[in-house]
């Protein structure tokens, strides 16, 4: 199995993992990585620009979630 395959799902689980977070002090932390975990997987999917099309529309929409969310943690609208 190629790295990229395992990779794939280890980006969705740390981004739920995000969104779901309900203590405040965690969630600045698990945006962080889950950041990270996604922006590998985007490198990936950049050296093989024909491969998953359906994925990169996913992580583009995870990536504006993400951004969200760490702006209303920021304004700590986020309990």
């Amino acid at each position: 199995m190629e790295p990229r395959r395992v990779l794939s799902p280890q980006w969705r689980q740390l981004y739920q993992a995000a969104i779901l977070e309900t203590d405040p002090k965690l969630l600045a932390q698990r945006v962080v990585v889950a950041e990270r975990a996604m922006s590998d997987r985007i490198n990936e999917l950049d050296s093989n620009p024909d491969e998953a099309p359906s994925e990169r529309d996913t992580l583009a929409d995870a990536v504006a979630t993400l951004r969200c969310l760490r702006r209303l943690a920021d304004e700590g609208k986020v309990a």
